[in-house]
């Protein structure tokens, strides 16, 4: 059975070592991201000897010294609506991110069973979707999330993940349908969900897509300021200004902006990871940084 997981941090690190502990060992790892510091609190799997590289590298290495027989590939890339799917028996998500959610949703519907995971602070969800209904029916289609201002609780993490895992086994013997639960205080509760009929991924309509140059996400629990591109864009990152660490696929840079030092984690696909921003300069940071460092 081959599994494609996608996102490696406080949750996916944990689903990966559960299905790894289940027996699955044909498994994808699919994550743009470098371990940063702030992940060590919350995804025990890493080290601060991970600190820059690429998580599903950092991954695979640790699992695949716990498990020798893992058969691990990796892409250390963003997952779009272009990602390839074919040869995958089912596809997990493991991000915090609403959009890659969405983006999963339409490439899998109809193809391959989705199964996702979200947590904040204590409280989480657990989704499987097979076909009707879909992520898109019980979230509405909303692209963003205000902010994760409840942080993660380890507990909460741990609950979601093996829930995912549980599903997934079910999944593998019963090929059951799409279920929901909800979970809050380590108390995991069945939900009935119905198709919405207004859905436009169900009803094969493509979904509403932001007219903006690019969306703006704040974690004040973090304290970090997330800018994505609308359309996918190649950061020139040796043309960056101001660089202090270079990485394979990011660089980190600081740019002083109304009068205050800033840094920002710069991805090579367009993402930008502001510390300490108000919204005002994370959007001048980004028209900077998209207009003068970008290629298509």
């Amino acid at each position: 059975m081959r599994i494609l997981l996608v996102g490696l941090g406080a949750l996916g690190s944990r689903v990966a070592q559960l299905l790894l502990e289940q027996g699955f060992t044909e498994l994808t790892f699919c994550d743009f991201d470098i371990v940063q510091k702030h992940n060590l609190a919350r995804a025990p799997l890493y080290t601060t000897e991970d600190i820059g590289i690429e998580k599903v590298v950092a991954a695979k290495m640790h699992l695949c010294k716990k498990f020798p027989h893992a058969n691990i590939t990796v892409y250390d890339s963003p997952f779009t609506d272009t990602s390839n799917i074919d040869g995958f028996d089912l596809v997990v998500e493991g991000t915090d991110s609403l959009e890659t959610r969405h983006t999963l949703t339409k490439v899998t519907h109809n193809r391959v069973p989705l199964v996702i995971g979200a947590a904040s602070g204590t409280q989480g969800l657990v989704f499987l979707s097979i076909s009707k209904p879909c992520w898109s029916c019980i979230t509405t289609n909303k692209s963003s999330v205000a902010d994760c201002d409840d942080g993660l609780d380890d507990i909460t993490l741990d609950t979601v993940a093996r829930t995912q895992v549980n599903l997934i086994k079910q999944w593998r013997w019963t090929k059951t349908s799409s279920t929901l639960y909800s979970i809050a205080q380590n108390k995991v509760t069945p939900i009935t969900v119905l198709p919405n009929k207004q859905c436009s991924v169900c009803i094969a309509q493509s979904t509403i897509v932001t007219q903006a140059p690019y969306t703006i996400q704040t974690c004040r629990n973090r304290g970090t300021t997330q800018v994505r591109p609308s359309q996918q864009k190649r950061i020139l990152l040796d043309s960056l200004p101001g660089i202090q660490v270079r990485y394979q696929h990011a660089a980190r840079i600081s740019m002083t902006v109304f009068g205050h030092a800033i840094e920002i984690l710069v991805h090579d696909h367009g993402l930008l990871e502001i510390e300490n921003a108000t919204e005002q300069q994370a959007q001048t940071i980004a028209q900077a940084i998209y207009l003068e460092n970008t290629t298509k």
